[in-house]
This record gives structure tokens, C-alpha cells and sequence, in this order.
């Protein structure tokens, strides 16, 4: 039986024709959209910890429990939006 190696997840690269495209997709344009909408939506001005207190500067909704919410809603990691924040020369989303 062949042995198995823990590795660093950094160290991981897929060069394949299946992941390596979508990921470079995910790298290029998905993240510095939402970083882009996060932005103009002020979610990272509500997280400043040393901003005054003020009222919830982001839009929210308060879902009954039992209910589904009227608009799909989708989120990205915020650590992994912090992370890379906005690349330069990246394709905005419209």
C-alpha cells in the first residue's frame, strides 16, 4: 500500500484543465468584484472597529424564521476578500 504525505496547502497546485481555469476565473474576476461591491456597499467600513458607533451602515433584512428570504443571496469568504482585496486590471462584472 502506498504511503500518503501530509502537505502544506499552499504548496497544492492544479495544473489540470478542469480546476486550474476555474480558479484563475475565481483569482482574476469573481474576487475583486465582491471586493468591488463589498466596498460600495460599506461592509468594510461597518467591520473598522475604531470607527464611532453609528447606525448599521449596511443594508440589512429580517427574515421570520420558517421563512425563505424574497432574493438569493450569495457570500464569499470575507477572510479570503481581505486577503487578495482588489486586483489591479481585473474585469468588473455587470
Amino acid at each position: 500500500m502506498a504511503s500518503s504525505k501530509a502537505v502544506p496547502f499552499t504548496a497544492v497546485a492544479f495544473e489540470d484543465e478542469f480546476w486550474a481555469p476555474r480558479q484563475a476565473a475565481v483569482r482574476t474576476a469573481t474576487i475583486p468584484f465582491l471586493y468591488g461591491q463589498y466596498e460600495k456597499a460599506g461592509i468594510f467600513a461597518a467591520l473598522d472597529v475604531h470607527a464611532p458607533v453609528d447606525a448599521l451602515p449596511i443594508p440589512h433584512e429580517v427574515t421570520p424564521i420558517g421563512t425563505k428570504p424574497a432574493t438569493p443571496v450569495m457570500y464569499a469568504p470575507l477572510s479570503l476578500i481581505l486577503k487578495h482585496g482588489a486586483a489591479s486590471g481585473a474585469h468588473a462584472v455587470s
